[in-house]
């Protein structure tokens, strides 16, 4: 299975646009570096009041909510939607090798937010 990633949620408010995202690493190989995350080909909720985000979140506007069978993940800002990056490391701060996902993690899902202030030009 290839990595999946599926839009779970959106809330729009006054001061914010709140996307929920849920990442499946599946079975390939964790490239070194970061598993690349493209906003644009993410499975979108029905009925999502904003289904992507209009540019690339930058560091702090992403909260991991878990961390995907223990290991730690960490956001990397991409330069479009097309190419951020989420790279996972061990409990001891190593990332993650060039290789298969650990098993855990290919059963196991990484769920993240995305907040965006509305109004405030990127």
């Amino acid at each position: 299975m290839a990595n999946v990633l599926t839009q779970m949620g959106s809330v729009r408010s006054r001061r914010a646009n709140q996307y929920t995202f849920k990442f499946v690493p599946g079975n390939n190989t964790y490239p070194t570096g970061g598993d690349t995350i493209d906003f644009t080909a993410a499975v979108i909720s029905p009925g999502a009041a904003a289904p992507i985000p209009d540019y690339p979140p930058k560091q702090n506007q992403v909260t991991f909510l878990d961390t995907c069978a223990g290991y730690i993940p960490e956001w990397v800002v991409g330069s479009t939607l097309h190419n951020a990056k989420i790279k996972f490391y061990s409990s001891a701060g190593v990332e993650l090798a060039n290789a298969t996902y650990p098993a855990p993690m290919q059963a196991d899902n990484q769920y993240f937010t995305v907040t965006i202030p509305r109004g405030i030009s990127q």
